[in-house]
């Protein structure tokens, strides 16, 4: 499946570029993409933009886990990139990426008001002290908003970085059953913000039975504050929270989150992919189903058998020449997933292998149907059918 994705841009506003701890340096709006879209913000009393992929195949009728990216003028691209890469390698699920985009990330992402960084008075942050409206917004408006126009599962990952990783480490401890998941890389704790660095030890006390991935992420960079917060999650931390830690030398504090978000997914998505090469378990459909309902208790929702690894599995049957577990598995396919065009092309081939021409026949036509615009399918129709005339 290819992973080309749809994009909405909701609203259209400006972004600081200020190349410092406190800016990232902004993408431009992706070019084939050009459609805006307005929404406002009650809460925050202003328009919002935000970059909305959805997977290839989204008009099937799925529903989706939601990542959403503070700074997503920054990381929106390349996290779109590497969604698309894993997902078509079976490292993780499709998901819906939103991408929300800056008016003052200063102001956003800052729960306390403070001037102070590095111990002197810094007149760029005098609008800060805004996280709380930010969050607000993003419980009261955001995800309802999304999860109102879009088709998505109860799985939400939060991803931000600098002080959107501070901002994700305050979500957590305020609003704890909003996101599922979190990728924080290198939270920007400082001056009255460090409160929110002291109060992770009581929040995680009280919250022990929190089930909840946690990725966090530095570059070549300042240790203090983060060893400060790993050491909080490794004396306090529950046994439902799993939470992993990654340190990168040889990038820093602007150039480790391409690396760190590819990392961070594949950390929350651990038990996600199957080596098809070596893998005996998944031999026939009763097992796969197994599979997908113990991922179903790990993530907390109903997690139907993938299309695309659920073809994978029966083509492996058919590699094996057990033809009738093959057709049992491509059957299932297509029970689930009954607009796609390719459950019904895999369940025509299968066909052919057996001999039967009429039912292969039956379903490339279907598959035709589905997806009138591809040649390869419409010239093995024709072909059955002008074998079956002779």
């Amino acid at each position: 499946m290819k992973c080309n994705r749809t994009l909405i841009i909701l609203a259209v506003i400006s972004c600081f570029m200020i190349p410092s701890a406190f800016s990232q340096a902004n993408d431009s709006i992706p070019p084939t993409h050009q459609s805006p879209v307005r929404i406002y913000s009650h809460v925050l009393q202003e328009d919002r933009i935000l970059w909305i992929s959805t997977p290839e195949g989204y008009d099937n009728g799925e529903a989706y886990p939601v990542l959403y990216l503070l700074d997503g003028d920054v990381h929106f691209k390349y996290t779109t990139a590497l969604v698309d890469y894993l997902s078509n390698r079976g490292r993780m699920p499709p998901v819906i990426i939103v991408g929300i985009i800056n008016t003052d990330r200063r102001r956003d992402f800052t729960p306390i008001h403070s001037l102070l960084f590095n111990n002197k008075i810094d007149s760029s942050l005098s609008t800060t002290g805004g996280g709380r409206k930010f969050l607000e917004f993003l419980q009261t408006e955001l995800v309802p908003y999304i999860d109102q126009h879009y088709r998505t599962h109860p799985f939400r990952i939060l991803a931000g970085a600098s002080l959107g990783g501070l901002f994700a480490v305050y979500s957590k401890i305020t609003a704890p059953t909003l996101f599922q998941a979190s990728i924080i890389m290198s939270p920007a704790f400082y001056g009255g913000n460090n409160k929110v660095l002291s109060d992770v030890t009581p929040f995680l006390q009280k919250h022990q039975d929190l089930k909840e991935r946690i990725f966090f992420a530095l570059g070549h960079e300042k240790k203090a504050k983060i060893d400060s917060l790993l050491l909080q999650f490794k004396t306090s931390a529950g046994p439902g929270l799993k939470w992993d830690f990654k340190s990168y030398p040889d990038e820093d504090h602007f150039s480790m989150p391409l690396k760190a978000m590819y990392d961070g997914l594949r950390f929350i998505y651990a038990n996600w992919h199957v080596d098809f090469e070596h893998d005996t378990t998944l031999s026939d459909y009763t097992a796969i189903a197994a599979y997908f309902q113990k991922l179903s208790a790990e993530f907390g929702y109903n997690i139907k058998p993938d299309e695309d690894f659920v073809n994978s599995c029966g083509y492996k049957q058919l590699e094996l020449k057990k033809l009738d577990k093959a057709l049992d598995i491509f059957r299932h396919n297509i029970s689930n997933y009954p607009r796609s065009a390719n459950v019904y092309d895999s369940m025509g081939e299968a066909c052919l292998i057996k001999g039967d021409k009429q039912e292969a026949i039956k379903y490339y036509r279907k598959s035709v149907e589905l997806d009138p615009h591809n040649s390869n399918r419409r010239e093995t129709l024709e072909k059955l059918e002008n074998s079956l005339q002779k």
